[in-house]
């Protein structure tokens, strides 16, 4: 389905089909992108959660979308996009052997360890590398990967060339002109070097084009042709070299690579280097779960032995130093794998496990303080571990939005908000609760705007209960929000349409305590204008204008916290809130 409107294009090749292959996945990407070039989706798209997955078939799927697209659309970017899958998102998804795979692999996945991990598509070790990790679906899809990438790498083009989609190390053998023989030698390192040398067999010599993607990540590209600059290159473009070729003839590529900060959900960061994204380099303990009936494939068990909760110290990325080693035979292994980056970071006591101790809690919105030392970490390359912290807090002075804030999701963006658990889309420039397979939202679906923290307050919202069976509203002073229904700190007002029933509760300690509760008649499907003020330990609930409370509540547990929605077994929309602090 994503490759449809490419293929389609080759039918009606006007833009509006040309074009809507990368709209949509720009749009995935904006709200549910992750850092190995992927939209989340654990059986749902799910957000920019560092703790929710991305599921095998989807990395090997997306990767021949891509490639089928490129052929057809010659477009640099797509081959951007399929190079940071192949080379982050494919190896990471596998066992060093290739033994095993993981159903879903996370940005942030510190441990691999069987149990609920509260996806919509929940599989007991759906984590875990395993010949069976999750539904069978993936380990007869997966192999496709490599092999793929290697096939679509090259392509020959309808004037008689050949076009390269991605670089790597091999051998390519085509007929270029008119059925003149060609052998080209790709040398490289790629994606771990810079230089790509491509050295040219033919038959004879010959008239034809080469096309050369440059990445759009390269600020300063160079292409030399028997050691002659070509000039007036630019990055995320496809150069054309059309020449007369000659047996032996050398063509080499420069791409100079950089380390960046790209930004990441709740204000964190990931780190890159070219086309590779970096992780903290976690001691992985491993231990077999079982071993299956045929010897050597197990299920295998890891979690870290060594910390992982650390937020860097990021000033300048020109800071971050890149330690180089030699070319191992497989460079997607942890320990010797030959680019390494060294940074400045420090611990964060408070970014634990979740409840559940099954997963990391969500990375903490950034900047956060921490009084620990400052060490220096190593970051691997995403794709050569099981265990990985990809997206990192920054150390720094605590910043929340406190005193106003709105949301009236415009454009159909909810930029901001992290969902923990089921999922949530713009529509009609409202938030809309997804449907699962039952039709209902799940149980306690929330979405949080993580940049706030708000003490006292008046909070309005327009909010339509849409489904029976379950209620929706509004999460106030929530901390330490999970994945799970009852997995926050916090209160919930919370309105159920079916039995016209408004009421307020807290939890604690994983359960849901009811405060206070009155009944308000409503319709399915209908807006309401939801006014909320808490002052102290003081809640009144006010609707569609009424003069007086229709609910009044008193806890003095929670101060301060994040403002939300949340969701359980029914489907809402909201739009236009405000929150005013006092």
């Amino acid at each position: 389905a994503l490759k449809f409107p490419a293929v389609y294009s080759l039918i009606d090749s006007s833009a509006y089909y040309r074009e809507a292959m990368k709209k949509g996945i720009a749009h995935l990407m904006r709200d549910h992108g992750q850092p190995q070039g992927l939209a989340s989706g654990t059986e749902i798209a799910a957000g920019r959660s560092s703790i929710q997955g991305v599921e095998t078939c989807t990395v090997v799927e997306w990767m021949q979308s891509l490639e089928t697209a490129y052929r057809i659309l010659h477009d640099a970017e797509l081959g951007d996009q399929l190079e940071k899958i192949a080379f982050n998102a494919l190896p990471a998804q596998f066992s060093r052997d290739f033994k095993n795979h993981s159903y879903y692999t996370l940005p942030n996945q510190v441990q691999s360890l069987p149990g609920p991990h509260g996806f919509n598509q929940d599989y007991g070790n759906g984590i875990v590398p395993s010949a069976y990790s999750g539904y069978p679906c993936c380990r007869y899809n997966m192999h496709m990967g490599w092999p793929y990438l290697v096939k679509n790498s090259w392509s020959a083009t309808p004037d008689g060339g050949l076009s390269a989609t991605v670089y790597a190390p091999m051998e390519v053998s085509a007929m270029v002109a008119k059925n003149v023989k060609l052998k080209i030698e790709v040398l490289t390192n790629y994606p771990f070097e810079e230089q790509i040398r491509l050295k040219l067999s033919l038959s004879r010599s010959a008239s034809f084009p080469l096309y050369l993607r440059i990445p759009g990540w390269c600020s300063s590209p160079s292409i030399t042709i028997n050691g002659k600059p070509v000039p007036d290159l630019k990055a995320g473009e496809i150069v054309r070299l059309n020449r007369k070729w000659s047996d032996k003839d050398e063509v080499v590529l420069n791409f100079p690579m950089n380390v960046s900060a790209h930004l990441q959900v709740n204000n964190g960061v990931s780190i890159e280097r070219g086309p590779l994204v970096y992780a903290l380099k976690i001691k992985e303990d491993v231990k077999i779960g079982r071993e299956f009936a045929v010897k050597g494939f197990y299920e295998t068990e890891i979690t870290p032995g060594s910390p992982w909760n650390y937020g860097l110290m990021l000033v300048n990325t020109a800071d971050i130093k890149v330690e180089k080693t030699s070319m191992p035979v497989n460079p997607f292994i942890q320990q010797t794998t030959p680019v390494t980056l060294i940074v400045q970071a420090k611990r964060i006591p408070g970014w634990t496990m979740d409840y559940g101790n099954t997963a990391a809690m969500e990375v903490p919105f950034s900047p956060v303080e921490s009084s620990e030392q400052t060490e220096e970490i190593t970051l691997v390359p995403f794709g050569s571990e099981s265990l990985r912290l990809s997206i990192f807090p920054t150390i720094g002075i605590p910043s929340f939005e406190s005193k106003l804030y709105r949301q009236n999701f415009d454009e159909n963006t909810s930029v901001g908000w992290v969902m923990y658990g089921g999922g949530w889309y713009c529509k009609d420039d409202k938030l809309h609760v997804v449907a699962n397979e039952d039709g209902g939202s799940g149980s306690g679906s929330k979405m949080i705007a993580t940049n706030t923290r708000f003490a006292d307050f008046e909070l309005t919202a327009d909010i339509s209960v849409n489904t029976p069976g379950g209620d929706g509203g509004i999460l106030f002073r929530i901390s330490d929000a999970a994945v799970g229904a009852d997995l926050y700190k916090g209160y919930y007002l919370g309105l159920n349409a079916e039995t016209g029933t408004i009421q307020i509760g807290k939890v604690s300690n994983k359960q849901w305590m009811m405060l206070s509760s009155a009944k308000f008649p409503m319709e399915l499907g209908k807006m309401y204008g939801v006014k909320l003020k808490a002052i102290g330990d003081k809640f009144e609930v006010f609707m569609n204008g009424t003069a007086e409370p229709v609910l009044t509540a008193s806890d003095r547990h929670y101060n301060s916290g994040s403002i939300g929605v949340r969701a359980y077994n029914a489907l809402m929309t909201v739009d236009n809130i405000e929150v005013k602090g006092f």
